[in-house]
């Protein structure tokens, strides 16, 4: 199992304690997402240094071919973080530099999110004003609903 798996498990138990009424985002990326790591080449040029959900909206915007993708990534911690994925599953990192890392240490390649379509994540920044579907934690009691039926949708 993934290290950053572990942490995203972690949280949610500690999350689970305080009893939510909603699943916590961390509980429904657990549920909806999954593990990935970095093959291949990597774009060489990156999008603006901690604008993640920005470099990665707009780079699956302008390649049809990418998936948007949010959760979570393994620096030298886990961080929330966005990516895209091409069509193989394949990681397309528009951020992060994977030569030279955070504070020049190699970035590891464990990374576990979930796939957005471009449409729902216009309509999500739509209604939050927030880049991140996710982590705009002040807004979940709105954007989960939106998220549960899209889920239940695309099970169908």
């Amino acid at each position: 199992m993934s290290l950053t798996k572990q942490h995203l498990e972690l949280m949610a138990q500690l999350q689970a304690m305080n009893r939510p009424p909603l699943p916590t985002p961390i509980q429904f990326l657990l549920a909806h997402g999954s593990a990935m790591q970095v093959r291949g080449k990597q774009p060489r040029r990156l999008g603006i240094p901690k604008a993640c959900y920005w470099n990665a909206y707009n780079l699956a915007r302008r390649r049809k071919r990418l998936r948007y993708v949010e959760g979570f990534a393994l620096s030298l911690i886990p961080v929330e973080h966005a990516w895209c994925i091409d069509e193989d599953g394949r990681i397309v990192e528009p951020t992060w530099n994977h030569k030279s890392g955070f504070l020049s240490e190699p970035i590891p390649t464990d990374y576990f999110g979930m796939t957005f379509d471009l449409e729902l994540v216009r309509r999500i920044r739509k209604l939050t004003k927030q880049l991140s579907m996710l982590w705009e934690f002040w807004h979940w009691r709105e954007v989960y609903p939106i998220l549960k039926a899209e889920m239940e949708e695309k099970a169908k």
